[in-house]
């Protein structure tokens, strides 16, 4: 394949779709000693009802410990107590650790859903 066909592609399949449309996380990368509080923050344009934290620790798949329907928080009987989420209204929310541990150490995803 020609490279020129393939940044072609790449192109309009990257520009397809509704790019208006946007679930936002802060910070991008978050580092913090063991002990101290973390807070993750996520804002939405979208108008849904269901938001969902998931955690992905190293070679492992994502699971799901929070989950918010509107302004109601819902928690798997696995999640760490440290954990809350909060959510602020239908557009934002945060996730907050109140004392990090080694074990916390993951990727966490948020995502929406009508």
């Amino acid at each position: 394949v020609a490279p020129g066909l393939l940044h072609c592609a790449a192109f309009r399949l990257l520009g397809a779709g509704h790019m208006e449309a946007m679930v936002i996380q802060s910070p991008r990368y978050q580092i913090t000693r063991v002990g101290k509080p973390v807070t993750l923050s996520c804002s939405q344009n979208l108008k849904h009802d269901s938001m969902y934290w998931y955690q992905q620790k190293l070679s492992r798949a994502p699971k799901l410990p929070l989950y918010d329907y509107d302004t109601d928080l819902s928690k798997e009987a696995d999640a760490s107590d440290n954990f809350q989420s909060r959510r602020h209204n239908t557009s934002f929310c945060s996730l907050n650790d109140r004392s990090a541990g080694l074990g916390d150490s993951a990727v966490y995803l948020r995502a929406s859903r009508k």
